[in-house]
């Protein structure tokens, strides 16, 4: 037998049916054209923080110094995924900082051949971690291997930086390596993050690295096909450092060509094939 409403359950079941009968439910419309914003919960008090387009929970973390699952739980989160006019309450902050991760739109900016629709992220705009001094010079590139990262985890739902930032700590942290293994890494938004510097050696096929350039997708393409804007943003820095570097498109690999891998998945080594064949 369910235990009676007490008079704030009544009052908040009231609040939250009037909302719904006046506001159009997601992915419909109203007379009006009035939009429902998500509001925080009415037990919660602290800095009201608006949510704009390109934040994350990452990044309102940072920020606000406030861990991630605090900032869910304290507004009823159902999951990590926030919408640009979402009212977030964030306890016990006065204001907001500035993300110590944020990438400055005029300092991302690739110019390394003819091919520029693409946008990269420098090395020092992401990690504050050096290379250690167990790294190998690569001298003369003549390959470019093309990987993917795959998804374990809980990788797949989160944004691309901290993808990259979780693959360092587990390439430097646990498998002791320089820095981490990837020369390059594309996100799925089409930013192109600088892994380790193309001076030295990468550590991405084994028995494979010397003069190998590596170059990784971010995602899993057993499972997905790459999408349109990721893709073009591969074919630009693809194009790029083989101009750069003198690579023919058939010393262009993928891992499981060099290696006993499915990498880079069924779906970006088809890909690749068409690529090579252009």
């Amino acid at each position: 037998m369910h235990a009676p409403f007490n008079r704030r359950e009544f009052l908040l079941g009231s609040m939250l049916f009037a909302l719904e009968a006046c506001s159009p439910r997601r992915g419909g419309s109203s007379s009006n054209n009035q939009v429902y914003t998500p509001r925080p919960p009415v037990r919660a008090h602290g800095y009201r923080y608006t949510v704009k387009r390109g934040d994350t929970l990452s990044s309102i973390s940072r920020r606000s110094g406030l861990s991630v699952a605090t900032i869910i739980n304290i507004n009823d989160l159902e999951s990590n995924i926030i919408y640009p006019g979402t009212v977030l309450v964030l306890p016990g902050v006065g204001f907001m900082g500035k993300d110590p991760l944020h990438i400055p739109d005029d300092n991302d900016v690739a110019a390394l051949g003819q091919y520029h629709d693409y946008r990269i992220v420098r090395r020092r705009y992401w990690t504050k971690q050096s290379v250690r001094s167990n790294h190998r010079a690569m001298g003369s590139v003549n390959r470019i291997t093309i990987h993917h990262t795959g998804e374990h985890g809980d990788i797949a739902k989160l944004p691309d930086l901290d993808v990259v930032k979780r693959i360092e700590n587990y390439h430097r942290n646990e498998r002791k390596w320089a820095a981490i293994g990837y020369h390059y890494l594309v996100g799925r938004d089409g930013k192109i993050y600088e892994g380790r510097p193309a001076k030295y050696q990468g550590a991405h096929t084994r028995s494979n690295n010397r003069n190998n350039l590596g170059i990784s997708m971010i995602g899993d393409f057993n499972k997905r096909k790459p999408g349109g804007v990721q893709l073009a943003a591969l074919e630009s820095i693809l194009n790029d450092m083989r101009s750069k570097y003198g690579v023919s498109r058939r010393k262009v690999f993928g891992h499981r060509d060099l290696s006993p891998s499915v990498c880079p998945g069924k779906h970006l080594y088809a890909w690749l094939k068409r690529y090579k064949a252009g």
